[in-house]
């Protein structure tokens, strides 16, 4: 229980931070660890998504996820909000897919690869996730490489 609640704790941090990152991108154009800022609908999608999460009400979080990409096709971050979504309701094969689709789009964004990490390790997939973590600790925007 207690490893399912620091698990839910490091990535709901690591979507606050994902999205904070994103707002700081639009504001600042230095993060480049985001091949293109999100949209200003897809950023708003994004973190109502993350307030929907953190009340646990995956079904309304899913669609504003469903925004956030329609807003932003060619963007991890939605699709990494979705693959959370789909883990918290227990469709890991799906979330796998978006997962690593999300790593194809935004294959230098620590949050991103951080969070497949994460999904793999869940899976017992240790020497993947491994390699997820690695290049995520490489994005020097990536402020918990550790």
């Amino acid at each position: 229980m207690l490893h399912k609640l620091l698990a839910y704790l490091f990535i709901s941090v690591l979507l606050f931070l994902s999205t904070s990152c994103a707002v700081f991108a639009q504001q600042s154009g230095s993060y480049s660890a985001l091949e293109k800022p999100l949209s200003y609908e897809g950023q708003s999608a994004v973190s109502v998504a993350q307030e929907l999460i953190a009340k646990k009400d995956y079904k309304a979080a899913m669609k504003q996820a469903e925004a956030a990409i329609k807003s932003d096709p060619k963007s991890g971050i939605p699709l990494m909000i979705k693959g959370f979504i789909l883990d918290r309701e227990n469709d890991s094969k799906k979330a796998s897919s978006i997962y690593a689709k999300a790593a194809s789009l935004s294959p230098s964004n620590g949050y991103v690869l951080n969070a497949y990490g994460a999904h793999l390790c869940e899976k017992g997939q240790f020497e993947l996730a491994d390699s997820f973590f690695l290049r995520a600790a490489m994005d020097s925007n990536y402020p918990l490489p550790y």
